[in-house]
């Protein structure tokens, strides 16, 4: 439902605000859209999606349901918050309103009180020498052009030097953030991009003076990066930059700028080499020690599970723990039980306290299904490391039927799944001196493609032989 799909990307501090806005005549003078909202917010945290007669029958009590004016109604309202949302980011962005209301003062012919919004402006300037401020600067010069154009400028004094000036940055920025963009689509999709004059760009930039602008240096400097993947150097020197200068960006531009850094390190990752996982957890940790994410919007549990995964492998525990604990704070009320507990699981069986992993995914009833195959295949492992056969043998056996009975998971995950039960149950009845048969299963699973854990599982292979 469409309404539900919006309403869950509101955070408490929204749902009051938004409260407040509908039942303000000045925004809303329909109370049905009062109650409607109050009804969706009743089955908000419910698991799935409410039937349109319960949202109906919470709302509107013993009137009776009616599904045309159930979705005119609904209609009404999510256009009122798509208006609230942007009544919100206009009251956010003070500065946009700013030139907002210089524009409008302009267009009406009040230069005097243009004059005042002028000097916000210029305040605004002093302070902020980011991005959003080469953004704004064609903005403020072209409001200029017109203030000299209507006080009838007889000296004939103009403002074309900032004006091309600021067309340079806001232009050279642009195309850097671009060109790094398809550098990195390009990596990773392996397909061709035309980068229009891109090339002689960044030829031309180390001979200009823009480079001694923070922003431009920074994305001039990924690009460099982009284009040697494997200089531990420029690698180093992105990430000095960003922590020295991420005031200069707002934090969802500053967690795009980590990504890269991110996006490099998993790649050598992936080609073996395994020096760029401590680098990994570092960019994490400047992360975290600049609080980018808790400022930004898309904090998943997946990026709470995978900077926790890359700590754990880098035995960084400490950190870790105290992530693990702090961070579990900024996931959604739906999300945080499954994504606390099952990250708290992996983190002492990585410490090897296995008792405490097998006693944490035993108590928790996992509501979302990556989980809970995630924590059934963490739970197996606990039990073959306390050789806990008996109990092994119960999960394989719960676990085969769970992937029969679920109808969300595809066929294709469910044969990886399956062909990992079908080799462990064969592993467990081999004795550790019948060598033919373990090696016979090692060929077996070296040969299968559809297989999750297939490391783990050679490794036990190997151990028993």
């Amino acid at each position: 439902m469409k309404a539900i799909e919006l309403f869950e990307t509101f955070n408490k501090m929204e749902i009051v605000r938004f409260q407040k806005y509908l039942i303000s005549p000045f925004f809303n003078e329909n109370a049905d859209s009062i109650a409607l909202f109050s009804s969706f917010l009743h089955f908000l945290d419910k698991d799935g999606e409410p039937e349109k007669e319960k949202v109906w029958k919470k709302a509107f009590k013993n009137r009776k349901y009616n599904d045309l004016e159930f979705r005119q109604k609904t209609s009404v309202l999510v256009k009122l918050a798509e208006k609230f949302l942007l009544h919100q980011k206009l009251e956010q962005e003070g500065i946009n309103t700013n030139f907002d209301l210089a524009k409008l003062l302009l267009d009406r012919k009040l230069p005097k009180h243009f004059q005042l919004y002028k000097r916000k402006i210029i305040e605004w300037k002093k302070k902020n020498e980011g991005a959003d401020t080469i953004k704004k600067e064609l903005q403020f010069q072209e409001l200029e052009l017109s203030f000299l154009s209507l006080e009838k400028n007889r000296l004939g004094k103009n403002n074309f030097n900032e004006i091309h000036e600021s067309i340079d940055q806001k232009y050279i920025l642009e195309k850097l953030k671009y060109v790094c963009e398809s550098i990195n689509y390009m990596q990773v999709r392996n397909v061709e991009i035309n980068l229009g004059i891109g090339d002689v760009l960044m030829e031309s930039l180390p001979h200009s003076g823009y480079l001694k602008t923070p922003v431009i240096n920074i994305y001039y400097n990924i690009y460099l990066l982009l284009m040697d993947l494997q200089n531990v150097e420029k690698f180093q020197g992105v990430k000095s930059l960003i922590k020295k200068y991420y005031s200069y960006f707002n934090f969802e531009e500053v967690y795009y700028l980590y990504t890269y850094l991110q996006n490099v390190s998993i790649r050598q990752i992936n080609s073996g080499n395994n020096e760029y996982l401590s680098r990994l957890v570092n960019v994490y940790m400047d992360m975290m020690e600049i609080g980018v994410l808790k400022e930004i919007k898309s904090f998943t549990p997946w990026m709470y599970k995978n900077i926790i995964t890359a700590g754990l492998l880098s035995k960084n525990f400490d950190w870790v723990k105290l992530f693990l604990e702090e961070y579990k704070n900024y996931l959604t009320e739906k999300e945080k039980e499954n994504a606390y507990s099952y990250n708290l699981a992996n983190f002492f069986f990585y410490k090897k306290e296995y008792d405490s992993t097998i006693e944490i995914l035993n108590q928790i009833q996992f509501s979302d299904v990556a989980y809970e195959l995630d924590g059934r295949l963490l739970l197996m492992r606990a039990y073959y490391e306390t050789n806990e056969h008996d109990a092994l043998e119960s999960l394989l056996s719960s676990f085969r039927l769970y992937l029969m009975r679920n109808k969300l998971i595809t066929p294709k995950m469910k044969k990886q799944y399956q062909n990992l039960i079908r080799f462990t149950n064969k592993l467990l009845k081999i004795l550790p001196h019948e060598n033919e048969k373990l090696s016979t299963l090692k060929k077996a699973v070296e040969e299968q493609e559809d297989i999750v854990n297939k490391s783990w599982l050679l490794s036990k292979i190997r151990d028993v032989h």
